[in-house]
């Protein structure tokens, strides 16, 4: 259970942290996808996302070595794995292509205009707060009521133990 518990967490976790790589929405638009990766690569310079990959993938392996006593042992390897799979280095080039298949040059050019204007460099000095916070907020969340998740997953297993014994015959008696 333990094991459920902490890998569905760093799911979650790093699902609501890869949210702000693409933070606004994009729409279809018959527009052509951005062709200059360039601008593309300035605007993840300037939006700070390997910084806020890499904050978040340490905090995730932190918790999850702290909480996970059997792998204290292996957080060296844990650790080179998840920088192997998921590191800046390993996704940089599919984060580049992701932006250039879902904005259009325009689009990019206006979220640099936005990210150096004073109300995106405030929301880019909040951003760690905010994902820290809401990180917090998510795991208290979820580890509040773990009981019921519990619950409901012992309860299944009762329900596919009566399932499977109402086929066996019953004992006859002499």
């Amino acid at each position: 259970m333990q094991l459920i518990k902490h890998s569905t967490l760093a799911l979650i976790l790093l699902s609501l942290l890869a949210g702000p790589l693409l933070s606004v929405s994009a729409a279809k638009s018959a527009e052509p996808p951005a062709q200059d990766l360039g601008k593309i690569k300035e605007l993840l310079i300037i939006t700070r996302v390997e910084e806020t990959m890499t904050a978040a993938m340490v905090s995730i392996l932190a918790d999850l070595i702290a909480t996970t006593p059997e792998w204290r042992v292996h957080d060296d390897i844990l650790l080179d794995y998840t920088e192997e799979q998921v590191g800046w280095e390993a996704l940089h080039p599919r984060i580049v292509a992701l932006y250039a298949q879902l904005f259009t040059d325009a689009d990019i050019q206006a979220l640099i205009d936005f990210y150096t204007s004073p109300a995106g460099q405030k929301l880019l000095e909040a951003t760690p707060d905010l994902s820290e916070r809401t990180r917090q907020l998510v795991t208290e969340r979820f580890e509040a009521k773990l009981h019921i998740l519990e619950m409901r997953m012992k309860h299944r297993e009762l329900e596919q133990i009566e399932h499977e014994m109402s086929f066996i015959p019953a004992e006859e008696t002499p």
